[in-house]
């Protein structure tokens, strides 16, 4: 499907994976900006699980709808999402943050009952520490 849609596929496998037994990393690249998440299956009916986005690592069931952020780590940022989304009308399923280090950035990735509209988005980045946001519909 990638090749169909012009996008450059190359494929390499590491039999060494530190935290995974099977770990799927994809990196999409467009200019000088780039995007990897990494997923995994688990059990014995290899549900998949969403356990990197932006280099942060968490652990969150793959479902139908799927929002991620970046953020300034401070205390409220989830509440926010949270409240935003309620007012939506989309209730949010499963959560997941993962942070840096230093604590200055963390990401966070929700799953939701329903499609996060586009406008939503953009209204969560134009609240003060949100830098980058998308949704997904599998």
């Amino acid at each position: 499907m990638a090749e169909e849609r012009g996008i450059e596929l190359v494929e390499t496998k590491d039999a060494s994976a530190e935290d995974f037994t099977e770990l799927v990393t994809v990196r999409v690249g467009s200019g000088d900006q780039e995007v990897e998440v990494a997923g995994t299956s688990v059990g014995p009916r290899n549900e998949p699980y969403l356990v990197s986005v932006w280099g942060e690592g968490f652990y969150l069931p793959f479902a139908e709808h799927i929002a991620v952020f970046r953020y300034a780590d401070q205390p409220g940022m989830i509440g926010r999402v949270g409240t935003m989304f309620g007012e939506e009308g989309v209730n949010i399923v499963s959560a997941a943050v993962g942070a840096e280090q230093d604590g200055e950035r963390a990401v966070m990735a929700l799953t939701t009952d329903a499609p996060v509209r586009g406008e939503t988005i953009e209204k969560i980045l134009g609240v003060e520490g949100f830098s980058i946001g998308r949704s997904v519909d599998l």
